[in-house]
């Protein structure tokens, strides 16, 4: 039986997003599709930082 990729999205980016986000890269069947802050800003920074691995951007406010 062949696994599936689980997509993920990320909402609020604090201090332990960065670890989130690389320990769902690091994985075979995991893909972070989507990012969410309160700032557009922050939201597009950790992207542009984790190389642009995630397809969309949001923000709360």
């Amino acid at each position: 039986m062949e696994l599936e990729t689980v997509r993920a999205g990320m909402v609020e980016l604090g201090v332990a997003a960065n670890l989130h986000f690389q320990g769902h890269v690091a994985h075979p069947h995991a893909e972070v599709v989507a990012i969410c802050d309160t700032g557009i800003e922050n939201a597009d920074n950790f992207s542009q930082h984790n190389n642009g691995n995630t397809v969309r951007l949001g923000t709360t406010k």
